[in-house]
């Protein structure tokens, strides 16, 4: 997963999904950037309306036998800064459903996705109430939508002076999570670490910055 420019028409970018064989082969996706090759099983995808740059980030297999895709979009954002979005399409690439998340005003994005008995994880980056950039962990439901702090385990924002995000994330086998990203150190000139957190029964925990420093 990723985008495409210049297939169909040369412009902002749209997001581009490909589905291979196992020897990488695709179908011929000519000047659309778009086919399907059921026989194969192999198809590729475009999802955006090519009025602001749309990308993906990650995509996972789902238990369905469909894929979820997360990253970034500017095409159905309100206020034309990036929204973090995620669509859901069946095991062809056709679109079920799509959900964009962020305030107003701010640039959000999702880079990477995770599949829960709910619904999904979604960790990227995020804005506070001081407009500062932070790392942010959410859920969606299966249809979906956003599920807030009363309903969902696992929607938190968090980092120290901006410049703050989370890149992946995945299920530990005591049943909690673990993500890797990058915090901008205040009096280092906002440059990138990388985060390891820990979500654990008292929340976010273990808790661990390694500079470049530290290899």
């Amino acid at each position: 997963v990723g985008y495409t420019n210049c297939y169909g028409s040369c412009g902002d970018a749209d997001m581009w999904l490909i589905k291979t064989d196992s020897n990488g082969n695709t179908c011929d996706y000519g000047s659309s950037g778009e086919c399907v090759d059921e026989s194969a099983g192999t198809w590729v995808r475009k999802y955006g309306e090519s009025s602001g740059n749309d990308i993906g980030n990650d995509v996972i297999q789902t238990t369905d036998g469909g894929y979820v895709i997360t990253g970034s979009t500017r095409s159905y954002s309100s206020d034309g800064y990036r929204d973090a979005w995620v669509i859901k399409v069946d095991g062809f690439g056709n679109y079920k459903y799509s959900g964009h998340f962020g305030n107003n005003a701010a640039n959000e994005v999702g880079y990477s996705i995770l599949e829960h008995d709910y619904g999904y994880i979604v960790c990227g980056s995020g804005w506070d109430a001081s407009m500062r950039e932070q790392a942010w962990v959410f859920s969606i439901s299966l249809s979906g939508d956003y599920m807030y702090q009363d309903s969902s385990p696992v929607d938190a924002k968090f980092g120290d002076e901006g410049n703050d995000a989370c890149h992946s994330i995945q299920k530990t086998s005591d049943g909690s999570y673990i993500m890797t990203g990058k915090i901008g150190i205040y009096g280092s000139g906002y440059s990138s670490y990388l985060l390891v957190n820990k979500l654990g029964d008292n929340g976010w925990e273990d808790y661990k910055v390694f500079s470049g420093e530290d290899g």
